[in-house]
């Protein structure tokens, strides 16, 4: 086999050899991108192919490359090769007289610019790519020193073991001018990343906020942090209550409950219901007064028939005007009818202690005080059953704006500490109630605010946290006027509702 195709026969087999077997992941991509910077030492063999002039014998050729990608596709390069071989034998003319030429060393140098063209993959991590570089070439011998423009050209593979290095067989075909050759290299490298690239880190995860009640309004938001699940809520986490009946809508399973019915702990109305007799069903007063006529009289023997069917319920009895007179006056008389129907009861056997008087005056009018119909309407006597409690809990009051009892009411929450201590099977309802200063906004987060301030100062004292039901009401249902200091002092307040569970 002559020399020539020796080496291509050579070369083949080589690059074949060097295509490498091993598997990446699935997910990771090791070749070159744009931006890269690597160092590639190389091995391999070199074949003077056309060499006349020299007659040098196949050699070793070792050396190395420097180079960055300028695209994905597109990398330049330095490269320096070094081999030592020797000759075969000179022609006469190139030889001087008496000087031995067979075996002698020559040393063969060589600086290329190459610049190569990156295909697109044709298998996991394995891309094709075309070489072509210009440079200089020298060899040093005990006879002759030469230095020469060369080129080349070639074909290799970039195969990426990790995302440290890639291995590099290549074959190139060398033209040097002086002396003049023609040289076929065959090598394998490691081609290194300088420093290695380093995949681009993911994007960080979408923040996950918390949200403790889990009502869809994360906590640094959530007005409201402790929703009961399933409420609906607005923007700021605070339940809705479409009927104000302190059951939040999305647990509500009665959400059209009158104003001021007593409801359970899904929104319904408890049995028995909330009794409110008008002058029109015939729960009437003389005029201006607080004497019972005979009529009114004989329209309370129904709701005292309830009251002795429930022996244990507390009755509260809410007196109220139209708009008629003062505000005053209204007041007054309205404390003065509750009294007049509350001293009626006791009179026919209901037990003072189960009931509870309230003037409300002017207020939380249930029709018009434009129509002689409607201002009868709102001339009644509402009686709220407060459920089975004998317990007589007081009104707890606050100081101007804030969540903070009056000096009176802290003693009180001693003592309701106590009783319902010593009752625990009875559940509570802590309402609580602002006076008309500040926003209805405002009002309703602060009455949650202090309802919920009760509730803990209350567990703090050894109440079961699970008996205690929080509940804001904001500016509704106001006991009294809140044209006077006096007035609104009464409408800050915290009532008590207790069920028998």
């Amino acid at each position: 086999m002559n020399k020539k195709a020796f080496g291509l026969s050579l070369s083949i087999v080589l690059l074949m050899c060097m295509c490498p077997g091993a598997q990446a992941d699935d997910d990771d991509d090791f070749l070159f991108k744009k931006g890269d910077i690597y160092a590639t030492p190389m091995a391999g063999a070199i074949f003077y192919l056309d060499d006349d002039q020299t007659d040098l014998k196949t050699s070793f050729i070792v050396g190395g490359r420097i180079g960055g990608f300028v695209t994905d596709h597109i990398s330049v390069e330095g490269d320096f090769d070094y081999s030592w071989t020797q000759y075969n034998g000179l022609p006469e003319p190139l030889v001087p007289s008496g000087q031995p030429y067979e075996g002698m060393n020559a040393n063969n140098y060589y600086i290329f610019i190459n610049a190569l063209y990156n295909f697109n993959p044709i298998a996991k991590n394995l891309s094709p790519y075309l070489l072509g570089g210009v440079g200089w070439n020298g060899m040093r011998t005990g006879i002759l020193n030469e230095d020469g423009f060369a080129g080349q050209v070639g074909a290799g593979l970039h195969y990426g073991l990790t995302e440290y290095a890639l291995l590099r067989p290549e074959i190139r075909w060398m033209g040097v001018q002086n002396p003049k050759e023609s040289n076929l290299i065959v090598s394998i490298g490691l081609a290194v990343n300088l420093p290695y690239r380093r995949k681009e880190a993911p994007p960080p995860p979408a923040p996950v906020w918390k949200d403790f009640d889990e009502d869809g309004v994360p906590d640094h938001l959530d007005q409201c942090p402790t929703t009961p699940k399933g409420c609906i809520v607005d923007a700021e986490g605070c339940p809705l209550d479409a009927d104000k009946d302190g059951v939040c809508d999305g647990i509500d399973q009665c959400p059209d409950t009158p104003l001021g019915v007593m409801v359970d702990e899904v929104g319904c109305p408890l049995a028995p219901e909330k009794v409110t007799l008008t002058w029109a069903q015939g729960l009437t007063f003389a005029l201006g007064s607080a004497q019972l006529t005979e009529t009114a009289k004989g329209s309370l023997n129904d709701l005292m028939k309830i009251a002795r069917e429930h022996p244990g319920v507390v009755v509260e009895i809410g007196g109220y005007t139209d708009s008629t007179g003062s505000a005053v006056f209204n007041q007054r008389l309205s404390e003065q009818r509750a009294i007049s129907v509350r001293n009626h009861m006791v009179l026919n056997g209901i037990p003072p202690d189960r009931l509870i008087t309230i003037g409300y005056g002017e207020t939380n009018f249930i029709a018009t005080n434009a129509t002689p119909e409607g201002r009868e309407q709102n001339r009644r006597v509402e009686f709220k059953f407060l459920g089975q409690d004998a317990l007589g809990l007081p009104l707890l009051h606050f100081k101007l704006g804030k969540s903070e009892l009056t000096d009176q009411s802290m003693r009180d929450l001693n003592d309701i500490a106590d009783k319902l201590k010593a009752n625990p099977t009875v559940r509570v309802q802590i309402a609580a109630y602002t006076d008309s200063s500040g926003s209805a906004e405002l009002n309703k987060r602060l009455s949650l605010k202090r309802a919920t301030m009760v509730k803990d100062m209350l567990v703090a004292k050894g109440v079961a946290a699970e008996n205690l039901k929080p509940v804001g009401r904001g500016a509704t249902n106001f006991l009294t006027t809140n044209a006077t200091q006096e007035g609104r002092e009464k409408n800050r307040r915290v009532e008590f509702t207790i069920f028998w569970k």
